[in-house]
């Protein structure tokens, strides 16, 4: 079996387990993994700081920087409200 044609079965179990599954938790985490798939999952990204550098921002250095952070991560999913 091509690698296309097992990609789009499991596509297709997960579609028919997100309706169809007895629990709802598999549903829920059927759906969650196709939507992923389909859809495109954000990419996550992490942030490398000191904690020192941290402790070392007045609170106006560091309400920015969280300012900053919010507006990149709503830049990263277009109409998502954060």
């Amino acid at each position: 079996m091509s690698r296309t044609r097992r990609h789009q079965r499991l596509m297709d179990e997960m579609f028919y387990l997100a309706f169809t599954a007895e629990r709802d938790e598999a549903q829920l985490s059927a759906a969650v993994a196709w939507l992923d798939r389909h859809e495109g999952k954000p990419v996550a990204r992490s942030i490398a700081a000191s904690s020192a550098a941290l402790a070392a921002l007045n609170d106006a250095a560091l309400a920015a920087l969280i300012a900053d952070l919010a507006s990149q991560a709503r830049a990263s999913l277009p109409g998502k409200d954060l």
